[in-house]
């Protein structure tokens, strides 16, 4: 009996050079949807298959059948590994970028606190200079009325 189904995905996603997570990523669904293909467990539907199509080049009749080229041209598979690697690099810099925002926001915050903070130590100190004044001055009331 020939490769199955699911077995030439797998050969497919290795070939790519992607893990589970990568693939599924790549492709806009869960990991555990992935997986369940790949083992054999759930067959995919029309929307999968056209995903991969339109991201890696493949041959769905290959996919399918087991029938022809992995890929619909032959030398994709390392075009297609680049792609992802292309794609994933974008997404991470874009990531990286959101970051950077988010940790200047943060600096901002931070000193805004900080200046916020000396206010208010700067509060505290006088009103304890205050409270000490005032202690000392009714332990001379109190001294000088014995």
């Amino acid at each position: 009996m020939g490769e199955s189904f699911h077995s030439r995905l797998l050969r497919l996603r290795k070939k790519i050079g992607l893990s589970q997570v990568d693939m599924s990523t790549s492709l806009g669904i869960s990991q555990s949807n992935y997986s369940k293909y790949e083992m054999g467990l759930v067959s995919p539907g029309y929307s999968f298959l056209t995903k991969l199509y339109s991201k890696y080049s493949v041959n769905i009749h290959w996919l399918l059948t087991g029938e022809g080229s992995m890929y619909l041209d032959q030398g994709s598979g390392s075009n297609n590994k680049d792609r992802v690697h292309e794609d994933r690099i974008r997404e991470l810099e874009q990531q990286i970028s959101a970051l950077k925002k988010n940790i200047s926001l943060l600096q901002a915050e931070c000193n805004e606190l900080s200046q916020k903070n000396q206010k208010l130590n700067s509060q505290l100190i006088k009103r304890l200079e205050e409270l000490l004044s005032t202690k000392d001055e009714l332990l001379r009331a109190l001294s000088s009325s014995t």
